[in-house]
């Protein structure tokens, strides 16, 4: 039997949290599920059911759950230095972690651009890309071939690389509504300004199935 803190848990997702790619309304008849701890690729839920952890934590945890030295070197970390960004800065993690990973990169590959997370690195890419060819003296090179069905992240870049059909209509319907916003506001010139500014994002070259 789940304890009275795992089902207050519960109680309070069902009120307060905005679970994601989760049709919310189906939980309006039934308890929210808890998970409560997770095992090498299994994770438990508050009824003591395990599942396999199939995604590994949304691609996260692909070495498994409970590993206590990454804890320790967490926590190790944390008194040293909790977080600090590169930004003009260096530390020793990540200048250590940049230089293992350029030894794997091939050919001339020799520097890191760190990010927080998947969606980040799609969306860096993009901008590198596009900047790239802009100091090449080609700015309208802008568009990126991404394969059928593909998912790329959460972002609006990466997001108008997907190729799951129903988001991209849904990212029209968007620019669709950005557009006609700004038309009302400051009239044609803006919104079709706005307009060009999205293109991008629909004009993505899509690889056969």
């Amino acid at each position: 039997m789940p304890s009275s803190s795992e089902l207050a848990t519960s109680e309070l997702a069902a009120r307060h949290l905005w679970m994601h790619f989760t049709t919310l309304g189906a939980y309006a008849a039934h308890e929210v599920p808890v998970i409560t701890r997770g095992d090498g690729c299994y994770v438990e839920d508050a009824h003591g059911k395990r599942y396999l952890d199939g995604l590994s934590g949304l691609f996260t945890v692909q070495v498994g759950h409970g590993r206590a030295e990454l804890a320790e070197a967490a926590r190790a970390q944390a008194e040293t230095l909790a977080y600090f960004p590169v930004w003009s800065f260096a530390h020793e993690p990540a200048a250590t972690l940049a230089h293992r990973l350029a030894e794997y990169a091939p050919g001339d590959l020799n520097r890191v651009f760190f990010t927080p997370s998947g969606g980040d690195a799609v969306e860096s890419a993009i901008k590198f890309a596009r900047q790239y060819w802009k100091l090449q003296g080609r700015p309208m090179k802008h568009k990126v071939v991404s394969r059928y069905l593909a998912y790329h992240g959460t972002s609006m870049g990466a997001l108008s690389l997907t190729g799951v059909p129903s988001i991209v209509a849904a990212l029209f319907i968007y620019a669709l509504w950005v557009a006609t916003l700004g038309f009302q506001r400051s009239g044609f010139a803006v919104a079709l300004a706005l307009v060009l500014l999205m293109i991008p994002t629909f004009t993505s070259g899509r690889a056969a199935r």
